[in-house]
């Protein structure tokens, strides 16, 4: 973690890389930093093309792309291509002749359903369009005593998407007409939303900068919460020092709830879990200190998921503890 900034996110295993993946970026509220977006190659003659969004606009040598064009460019092994935009590049394709990497986020920013003036790194490695899925859960983090929750954002991969979302009991119906589109909205603090969808899609979650009680102000940070149907039975995972106050986001199902082992040791009893309406998911926040955690239902047929996450001073990471690249149906 870098001083009063940064983020931190997954880095998926070659096997797992693939041909096409879709940018999720965030709106600039200041007009000095932008949005980023980055290939890696992994095989010599790699061929990226790429696809901008409505209202976005990207200039390499020269040569001005706006949305209908088609920036190509040529990489070896090793080799990045990065591109920034002072407009969101939320929704851009990229598709490539070989498996490649692919990243993406914002220098420094903060969604627009922040009423603070504060500015962080957001970033992720991205998820290829073959793993997306229809049925995720988004929980905006409950340890926060205030703030405006988080922005949400349900990415397409195909055309004419029908899109369902269950916010404490109030449930909206969203049709989206084409691919690598996508619809947001604003989770208000410590709720939850059921996502699911007849085609596959990605869900995004930026944070608003926000306090806990005492010192800690959080900041912007990115997650991708991971599909219902790849959270795993065992996670291992890491929290930094530097002062953070770190925990744990965790969610998993009531029946689940006895089986499930944080650092060997079973969860304590008062805990308070807050239950998700119209399912049997519950979640809850749980404080971590500085180290290497692991996170385990004793039953393999029991799943869980959950995001780990630091706060200090104008300064917070977030990141998704892990998920299945194998168990994924659409």
């Amino acid at each position: 973690m870098q001083h009063n900034g940064g983020d931190s996110y997954i880095i998926h295993p070659i096997a797992v890389l693939s041909t096409e993946h879709i940018s999720v970026n965030l709106k600039t509220k200041s007009g000095i930093y932008h949005s980023v977006t980055s290939v890696v190659a992994i095989a010599d003659q790699t061929e990226v093309d790429i696809s901008l969004p409505t209202g976005s606009v990207v200039e390499f040598d020269g040569i001005i792309y706006t949305s209908g064009s088609t920036l190509s460019v040529s990489l070896n092994k090793y080799e990045v291509f990065q591109f920034t935009s002072s407009d969101d590049l939320s929704g851009t394709i990229l598709t490539s002749n070989c498996p490649v990497a692919a990243f993406s986020g914002h220098e420094l920013g903060n969604p627009e359903i922040s009423s603070q003036t504060s500015v962080d790194m957001v970033y992720e490695m991205l998820v290829p369009t073959i793993y997306w899925s229809t049925y995720y859960i988004a929980i905006s983090n409950p340890v926060f005593d205030s703030g405006e929750g988080e922005l949400i954002r349900v990415f397409t991969s195909g055309d004419n998407t029908n899109i369902m979302i269950n916010t404490s009991g109030t449930l909206d119906q969203i049709s989206i007409g084409t691919k690598a589109s996508y619809h947001q909205f604003h989770l208000p603090l410590s709720e939850a939303a059921v996502i699911t969808a007849n085609k596959p899609v990605l869900v995004s979650q930026i944070t608003a900068s926000k306090q806990i009680a005492g010192s800690y102000t959080g900041d912007a940070r990115l997650v991708l919460p991971s599909p219902v149907n790849a959270w795993l039975s065992e996670y291992s995972f890491n929290t930094p020092g530097e002062n953070m106050y770190n925990g744990l986001v965790l969610l998993t199902d009531s029946n689940s709830l006895i089986n499930i082992t944080l650092n060997e040791k079973s969860l304590n009893s008062s805990i308070l879990w807050k239950k998700i309406e119209g399912t049997n998911f519950i979640y809850t926040s749980i404080q971590l200190s500085e180290g290497v955690h692991t996170l385990t239902c004793i039953s393999a047929a029991s799943k869980c998921w959950g995001y780990v996450y630091g706060i200090h001073s104008l300064e917070e990471y977030g990141t998704s503890i892990g998920r299945s690249f194998s168990q994924v149906n659409f």
